[in-house]
């Protein structure tokens, strides 16, 4: 018998592939189809669902940024439709205030009011508040005073100065002596 040697493996021969491990279960998928679920480890990607994420990162892609520039327009176009109706609302505003410019009554009583112009033969009166406390004051009468102002001002220093003085005494007798029932705190040169 006439025997061979053995076969060399090829260059371009595939590997041997490994069993395929039993698929974990089965279940009904889309239209009925039965899916194998895999055990983990398998690849989860296969060539059409590869595909299929690729055309989607190409359409956001390609659709992303016409649609970012539609939403900047449409923001801007709100912006502007904004700042146009404030410019109507000013420009009402403004026209109105121009028209009670040109009547002459408002005119003269805007110099009054403003300026304190008043009509000839006119008598104009100021009313100040005096404040709260007006009534329960005592009304002195500085007019009846005999002695000059410059007295009066040197008089009123020598009294400060007297009450200041007194309250100077007063703190330094404090500090002076312990009041009555109060410890004496040992010092550090006590101990």
């Amino acid at each position: 018998m006439i025997t061979q040697p053995p076969r060399r493996p090829s260059a371009f021969a595939r590997p041997a592939r490994a069993p395929k491990p039993a698929p974990t279960g089965r279940t009904r998928g889309f239209l009925g189809r039965s899916v194998t679920v895999k055990r983990p480890g398998a690849r989860p990607l296969t060539m059409s669902m590869t595909t299929v994420v690729l055309v989607l990162a190409v359409i956001v892609i390609v659709l992303g940024a016409p649609l970012y520039n539609l939403a900047n327009s449409l923001h801007e176009q709100h912006r502007a439709s904004v700042e146009l109706a404030q410019a109507r609302a000013e420009k009402t505003e403004l026209t109105t205030e121009l028209n009670r410019w040109s009547d002459p009554d408002y005119i003269s009583a805007q110099a009054r009011e403003r300026l304190g112009y008043v009509k000839p033969g006119e008598t104009r009166y100021k009313v100040v508040d005096p404040g709260p406390g007006y009534l329960t004051r005592e009304a002195k009468d500085d007019a009846g005073s005999d002695r000059p102002w410059f007295l009066a001002l040197a008089d009123s220093a020598a009294a400060a100065d007297k009450a200041g003085q007194q309250q100077e005494d007063v703190t330094t007798s404090r500090r002076g002596t312990p009041a009555e029932g109060a410890t004496e705190v040992p010092t550090k040169e006590g101990k």
